[in-house]
């Protein structure tokens, strides 16, 4: 990928240009610059092993899955231990990282050093039996798993740090990685056209490739690593045009590619990403007088405007145009998660809860209840971090940052002073930097930088922005030995990692729970039931908080006939360490049908307990309740107690088994709350009218309305009917009149000549018009039999105006056939369908947000011991 200099740019890129810098020392700069050029050549080698692991990093799964999450633990692994850091960090970023390294083993330490357990703790100990560690973290394999993972990575950056490359080996290693970045987004784009298919790319929604374009499961994740891509592929076609190499053609063309794939993606993050990194990068490079700049400057004003051009048309325009900028980022569940996680954090504000805690510990320090999602993380790596670190972790990563940002400048500095630099590898320390930023700056937002491939590619990056006088000395032989030492560790993490992804049956942490769960399943589906029941044991001791194996293991117990108590125990103890989703109750109860229906119950009371009132999806779900339960006729009467509102008791008194004596006891109990219908809204009134007027006794409903005259008005209809059965024809009517809608005439009541009218009418005796018109005027005039009949005479056209049935009765009221009128407002009536609904507002929708964030609890039939 390299190419010969052209002379002119060469000349260009010796010229002296400034960057100062306050307290700087010139002899040390200088003894620096000249070990880099001295061991420059022999280092391309950990260009090419550095850039080609994060770049295969990303193309073979993004670490998404146990098979490409060992991979590159092992490629990093080799990367260390043939090319371990050259040079030492100063003491502000190793301290840092260290910091940063120990602080999560704090949490392996006895709990009662910091404290007492918190409250839910000691619930799930002394209460439901959950057998948790004394240490602080309530889950010493699951945060052992983390801190591992967190070791590697902090291992990677500082190797990455310490190798300070040449000028011509950051030129490489920005050339590998561009082009790598190149390659996934073309990859990424043909497998979301169907031209290919990369099975082993993680999806979110096999039935949406929208949501899994990319090697990344999630596509914001994959817009941010395009847009950081874009800056480094610019860069790479800015060096090589100024190089004189023909692959500036095609770095460009790189960054078209990025684009698209974001395009493709429907991401607004990436694409507000893409622009914003690209200016960045114009401001301080392209700024300048010169053809190429300029060329620049116009190629992204072409890519700003055919962008526009696209998404107009695009998925992606669809949803900018259907839902704001500023809902999407302040969608009501993102700013809840953060709300929460900040609460759940000041209960532990110095360590943390323990790294990998939060999926499982947030539930039990939340207090805000949201019933249909169950969060997995924050939508930020810094809450992240806060929530499973405390500030003990988070501040060694802003002290770091703080560095990365003050060791990355100076930027738009004008002031005069010698520099060791060339202007090109000025320009790709910027390009990384602003590349590295773009990451820091989606991490506030999203988190990427929980994603091991990305990290890798941002921790890369972040390491060539940094300018070499940053750096200490070189490092003794003896540090080398304890880094390629870590690499041996790294790679036998990751072949720890490649050997569990292969179904062996190593040392389990927190991912071999899982596999161990779906181990147990299959074993269940098969039969082998004792099989199943040790397989999920092994995984409840590893990972203790986790609700699922003592769901399944609930489910065996009842398969495998063992007593009703052991599992009713271990479904008390899944709903308890989860005790804001309510789905698992729903679940277990409709579980529960099959073997007790009584039992059912307990799991359904708790569920409906979880639905706040202003939790409209309270209503469906006690509507699934409600189905589930009508072949239980038994159950039916504790069912009705379930109901705590008014729209779920009308539910339940709409069921098709609800009649005779169980109907009348609820009608009884339900006006023993509501009197009147007080504190019923419009809609729910009218609907229970309905209902008692179908189900209920119609002479105690009919007494009931004439005690109530304010409620008359929601069941008019049935009033009206009883009067005209009862005789009263002219009270049926004005009643009927009264409520329904008035009738929209085509002509106005006003004298006309009624001899033209009637010609008009004789001459196209099919058109309704004249008829009408003519009709109007002999009503008019006071003839009303003339009227009438030529009212009759339109209404038999089949084209006649509907209205015309309500003029009929109008009619006949005027002139005194009351029983006709109210045969005609009767039709008009039954043809006017009654309203049926219950309540005015609409369920509450999780938006915005992947569903792979907020998943629902396994059916019962999946996970059923079968």
């Amino acid at each position: 990928m390299n190419a010969e200099p052209a002379a002119n740019s060469e000349a260009e890129d010796k010229t002296v240009d400034v960057a100062p810098h306050e307290g700087e020392n010139s002899a040390e700069d200088i003894h620096e610059n000249e070990i880099s050029t001295e061991v420059g050549d022999r280092r391309h080698p950990r260009a090419w092993f550095y850039g080609l692991t994060a770049g295969l990093g990303v193309l073979v799964g993004g670490a998404s899955d146990m098979p490409s999450l060992g991979l590159l633990m092992v490629m990093m692994g080799l990367c260390l231990i043939m090319a371990p850091p050259r040079f030492r960090l100063r003491a502000l970023p190793a301290g840092s990282l260290l910091a940063l390294a120990v602080v999560p083993a704090l949490g392996f330490l006895p709990a009662g050093w910091f404290g007492t357990f918190p409250e839910w703790r000691t619930l799930l100990i002394h209460e439901w039996s959950v057998k948790l560690p004394s240490t602080y973290t309530p889950e010493i394999l699951t945060t052992l798993e983390g801190w591992l993972i967190m070791l590697c990575g902090i291992g990677w950056l500082w190797s990455a740090l310490g190798q300070n490359l040449s000028d011509d080996g950051r030129r490489l290693l920005l050339r590998i990685l561009a082009f790598s970045s190149l390659l996934i987004a073309a990859l990424s784009l043909l497998d979301f056209w169907r031209v290919i298919t990369l099975s082993w790319w993680a999806r979110n929604d096999g039935n949406a490739p929208s949501l899994g374009l990319g090697p990344f499961a999630n596509h914001n994740h994959a817009s941010s690593f395009y847009a950081m891509s874009s800056v480094l592929c610019a860069a790479a076609a800015f060096d090589a045009f100024k190089r004189g190499s023909w692959l500036w053609l095609l770095y460009t063309a790189g960054v078209f590619l990025q684009l698209a794939a974001i395009l493709s993606n429907t991401s607004r993050a990436g694409l507000g990403l893409f622009f914003l990194g690209m200016t960045f990068w114009l401001a301080t490079v392209a700024m300048k007088r010169g053809f190429f700049r300029k060329a620049t400057v116009s190629l992204a004003l072409i890519l700003a405007i055919t962008s526009i051009v696209i998404v107009a048309g695009g998925q992606l325009g669809n949803r900018l145009t259907s839902r704001p900028l500023s809902e999407a980022v302040g969608s009501d569940l993102r700013w809840w998660l953060a709300e929460e996680t900040l609460l759940g954090t000041v209960k532990a504000p110095w360590m943390g809860h323990g790294l990998g805690s939060f999926e499982r510990v947030f539930p039990l320090v939340s207090k805000a209840p949201y019933p249909d999602a169950r969060p997995l993380h924050p939508e930020s790596d810094i809450l992240w971090l806060l929530f499973e670190g405390g500030l003990l972790a988070l501040v060694p990563c802003l002290i770091f940052i703080y560095w990365f940002l003050r060791s990355t400048g100076p930027w738009f500095s004008h002031r005069k002073k010698k520099s060791h630099e060339s202007r090109s590898v000025r320009r790709i320390r910027k390009a990384c930097a602003i590349a590295a930023m773009l990451a820091l700056i989606h991490a506030t937002i999203e988190v990427p930088l929980h994603g091991f491939a990305y990290f890798a590619v941002f921790a890369l990056v972040l390491a060539q922005s940094i300018r070499p006088r940053y750096l200490a000395g070189l490092i003794n032989p003896l540090q080398a030995w304890l880094f390629r030492l870590a690499g041996v560790l790294i790679l036998l993490f990751g072949s720890y990692w490649l050997a569990l992804s292969q179904g062996a049956d190593v040392f389990g942490m927190d991912t071999a729970a899982y596999e161990l769960h779906d181990r147990a399943l299959d074993e269940s589906n098969k039969g082998r039931k004792a099989e199943a029941m040790t397989l999920i044991n092994r995984a409840i001791q590893i990972t203790p908080l986790e609700f699922r194996w003592y769901y399944l293991r609930a489910q065996l117990h009842l398969a495998m006939g063992h007593d009703l108590q052991l599992a009713l125990q271990d479904f008390s103890r899944a709903r308890n360490i989860e005790p804001r989703f309510a789905t698992i109750c729903m679940n277990e109860g409709q579980f529960w049908l099959h073997y007790d229906p009584n039992l059912a119950l307990i799991a359904w009371r708790e569920g409906m307990r979880r639905y706040p009132a202003e939790f409209a999806n309270a209503l469906p779900r006690y509507q699934d309740i409600v189905i589930a339960a009508q072949a239980y006729p038994e159950i039916m009467p504790a069912v009705w107690k379930l109901a705590d509102r008014t729209s779920l008791q009308l539910i339940f008194l709409s069921s098709n088994v609800v009649r005779g004596e169980l109907w009348n006891q609820c009608l009884t109990e339900f006006l023993a709350s509501h009197p009147v219908l007080s504190g019923v809204s419009p809609a729910q009134a009218r609907y229970f009218l309905n209902l008692w007027q179908i189900k209920g006794d119609q002479a105690h409903l009919v007494k009931f309305l004439k005690n109530n005259e304010v409620l008359q008005s929601f069941a008019w209809r049935f009033l009206a009917k009883d009067l005209a059965q009862s005789g009263k024809f002219e009270e049926a009517y004005r009643l009927a009149a009264r409520h329904l809608p008035s009738p929209a005439r085509s002509a106005s009541l006003s004298g006309a000549d009624i001899p033209r009218l009637e010609r008009a009418h004789i001459l196209n005796p099919v058109d309704p018009l004249p008829g009408v018109e003519l009709y109007y005027a002999q009503r008019t005039s006071g003839d009303m039999k003339a009227a009438r009949r030529t009212l009759e005479k339109v209404m038999s056209l089949p084209n006649a105006p509907d209205f015309l049935k309500r003029e009929l009765a109008s009619l006949s009221a005027e002139t005194g056939d009351m029983r006709a009128a109210w045969d005609a407002i009767f039709k008009v009536m039954e043809a006017t369908p009654p309203d049926m609904s219950i309540v005015d507002e609409k369920p509450l929708e999780v938006k915005d947000l992947d569903k792979n964030h907020f998943p629902q609890a396994p059916p019962p039939r999946t996970e059923m011991a079968q």
